[in-house]
């Protein structure tokens, strides 16, 4: 999908001195269009990302849950989830810690309170953060039983 991002500039007013002054660099402020993923891509690689790692990262849980915040449901994404982890275990390492992860898949205390993780975000986690998690668990262990 093509998206046009916005810039530092996008939605300031500059006056016309302003406009006079910074000419020669008003041009790096112009809104750019980029390829992005669509966002059931990105829940979908996130959660694939998250079965077939070694180890799971707290900002992709995270991001799961902004996604969750906009309607983009992993529940409604059950088959695609499955289809793009089938299609990563042509690689040895990806069918190994999904094996692994199968097993003894659970999501603690040492994922959620890591200060590594932790400090990687500018902001507290909200309380609804965990609600989600609980439930996101129950849908991941689901989702290994379809592979």
């Amino acid at each position: 999908m093509i998206l046009k991002i916005k810039t530092l500039l996008s939605n300031a007013k500059l006056s016309k001195d302003e406009k006079i002054y910074f000419h020669d660099f008003l041009d790096f402020y112009k809104p750019i269009k980029v390829l992005a993923y669509d966002e059931r891509e990105i829940l979908c690689e996130k959660v694939r990302a998250i079965l077939t790692r070694r180890t799971q990262k707290l900002r992709d849980f995270y991001d799961l849950f902004k996604l969750s915040k906009r309607g983009i449901k992993i529940e409604n994404l059950e088959k695609e989830i499955v289809e793009k982890i089938k299609a990563s275990l042509y690689y040895k390492k990806y069918r190994e810690n999904l094996e692994r992860n199968k097993r003894i898949f659970k999501i603690g205390k040492e994922i959620l309170e890591d200060p590594f993780e932790r400090n990687l975000f500018i902001v507290q986690l909200p309380r609804e953060f965990e609600v989600f998690l609980e439930n996101f668990i129950k849908t991941l262990r689901k989702i290994l039983t379809l592979i």
